[in-house]
């Protein structure tokens, strides 16, 4: 029985989701894929709020424009 109620699910920091300010790719890669597949397993959508410094970073700009991206495709919200 649907109830009615919702609740919105936020998501900070992104491209990456972590502790520390600033993480190479190696590591966020991973957390972003992670994230990614348990929120879609259980068709949940999500807002997700971006940090500007944590995509400028000159050697992975694109790469980390690209995991936006998979959040983009996948359904969720940036903000």
């Amino acid at each position: 029985m649907n109830t009615g109620k919702q609740i919105a699910l936020t998501i900070d920091d992104l491209p990456f989701v972590s502790g520390h300010s600033i993480i190479g790719l190696k590591d966020g890669k991973p957390i972003t894929d992670k994230l990614l597949q348990h929120l879609n397993k259980h068709n949940v959508k999500a807002t997700g709020f971006v940090i500007g410094n944590m995509i400028d970073i000159k050697e992975e700009q694109s790469e980390r424009i690209n995991l936006l991206h998979q959040w983009q495709i996948s359904g969720h919200i940036l903000a």
